[in-house]
């Protein structure tokens, strides 16, 4: 799917839900890859983007993500996630992504929610 969202530009909405993989490693490098470059191809053109994650990781908004962010004159609504584990050390990333607002000119709606840590049960001995 990166691939081919990659081979051109001129999406208007995207929905992209993380977790794909269940390699950690594997997470973050398609994660990269997806804001690096699916993203850039369409930062012009995008009005609607909903990209978050339900576990902590790279697919909702990070400081990484937030230069291709400042790249979407047109975009007007945003949903996304901030890893649960960011927003209770220092905050830092809320105020990088709400300092990313001015940016966005067209903005008109923003929901940003807490992706959280997965915690596997222990076996039960």
């Amino acid at each position: 799917m990166l691939r081919y969202l990659s081979s051109y530009s001129g999406l208007t909405r995207l929905t992209v839900q993380g977790a794909v993989s269940e390699v950690p490693s594997e997470e973050l490098a398609l994660a990269d890859t997806f804001f690096l470059s699916v993203l850039s191809k369409h930062a012009e053109t995008l009005v609607y983007l909903s990209c978050s994650a339900t576990l902590e990781g790279k697919w909702g908004f990070t400081p990484s993500s937030s230069d291709v962010l400042s790249r979407m004159p047109r975009l007007e609504t945003l949903t996304t996630s901030v890893n649960m584990a960011d927003m209770r050390e220092n905050g830092d990333t809320v105020e990088l992504l709400l300092d990313a607002i001015p940016n966005l000119p067209s903005l008109t709606s923003i929901s940003i929610s807490p992706s959280t840590v997965f915690f596997s049960p222990s076996p039960v001995s």
